[in-house]
């Protein structure tokens, strides 16, 4: 797939998922996407090796999960906005460092309402997410979403956290992944899924 193909299809799949969640005029709603896009800036921040005071680790994985979360808040408010497709062209804008590029995001989210994609693109390339694992990514967490649904997460009685093979527990997010990794891209709509449910079913 091209990159224009795969964020085209990103945003495809966005524009269904808030119709799913909220209805068809959820853009009427006026949903604070802006809020939401700095809380996940703030938790990546959390990721990363950043206070002088603790002995703390990166966490790539996580820093490339809340990247997935902060391109879906990206992309609902570009929708909102009537945009649904940007290009991939990563520029720092003369910001030079990992933070910056974060707290940046989050600065034009609040004060203008705005997505500075451009911004996040060289985030993610500085975060080692290139944009096809990033879509590997977006894909995977539309099927694990829709998975913990159908398992029953809005009532409760999904397990988060599995165990399996007498490995130490890890949650979903974690499982998937792994396995996304090892899907071709055009197929990660159809194989992912099955396999979770594999996991799942062994999961203790």
């Amino acid at each position: 797939m091209t990159n224009d193909e795969m964020l085209q299809k990103m945003f495809e799949l966005q524009e269904e998922l808030n119709i799913r969640i909220k209805g068809p005029n959820w853009r009427d709603l006026n949903l604070d996407w802006n809020r939401a896009i700095w809380t996940e800036c703030a938790e990546l921040i959390e990721s990363m090796d950043w206070k002088w005071w603790a002995k703390t680790e990166e966490n790539v994985y996580n820093q490339h999960v809340e990247l997935v979360d902060i391109w879906h808040f990206g992309m609902s408010n570009l929708l909102q906005r009537g945009e649904n497709f940007v290009p991939y062209e990563p520029s720092s804008f003369g910001i030079n460092s990992k933070f910056g590029l974060i707290e940046n995001i989050a600065i034009i989210s609040l004060a203008n309402g705005d997505f500075p994609s451009p911004l996040f693109f060289k985030l993610c390339e500085d975060l080692n997410l290139s944009l096809p694992n990033l879509y590997k990514l977006y894909m995977g967490k539309q099927i694990l979403n829709k998975f913990r649904q159908d398992h029953g997460y809005n009532n409760k009685t999904y397990k988060k956290i599995w165990n399996i093979n007498g490995e130490l527990p890890k949650e979903d997010n974690l499982f998937m992944y792994d396995v996304v990794f090892t899907i071709d891209p055009e197929m990660i709509q159809y194989k992912l899924y099955p396999r979770l449910e594999r996991l799942y079913k062994i999961s203790k």
